[in-house]
């Protein structure tokens, strides 16, 4: 079953969640939560959607995470969250007015890809040059070999 968290289920993240349940595969979930509980509440039984206990309770059981909430909201939340994330997870901003700067500067800067991940993203989509800057970073300090075995192949 693939779960999709949403935190923030006021006008944009409802219109989010209810254009999702028109086209949703079989297995999805969503797992809404709003700090405001009836706007959470009301897309309950308009489809495969699960009211979160809190937005540490969305994080823990999703692997996709949509934030939608407030700009003047998004620091303070994403201060709590930030920690609770891991490697599993999938971050998408829905916030009117936040930066991928600051956006970076609440979450860290870990790449979106593994290297071995954006290895072939950039080989499969014939960018052989912007896998070089990873690959030189990655092999400061290792073999070659290593470097085949552990992303190239």
């Amino acid at each position: 079953m693939s779960v999709v968290g949403v935190i923030g289920t006021g006008n944009m993240g409802g219109a989010l969640v209810k254009g999702w349940l028109r086209s949703a595969p079989p297995d999805l979930t969503l797992l809404v939560w709003d700090k405001i509980e009836a706007a959470a509440e009301r897309l309950l039984g308009s489809g495969p959607i699960a009211m979160g206990a809190g937005p540490e309770d969305v994080v823990s059981r999703s692997d996709v995470i949509l934030v939608v909430v407030k700009p003047k909201d998004a620091e303070e939340l994403l201060k709590v969250l930030a920690p609770l994330f891991e490697d599993r997870h999938i971050v998408v901003s829905s916030m009117a007015g936040v930066t991928l700067a600051s956006l970076r500067a609440m979450l860290g800067d870990r790449p979106a890809l593994k290297p071995e991940e954006m290895f072939y993203q950039r080989m499969l989509a014939g960018d052989p040059r912007e896998a070089t800057h990873p690959a030189r970073e990655f092999l400061n300090g290792r073999s070659l070999s290593t470097y085949y075995d552990e992303i190239a192949l």
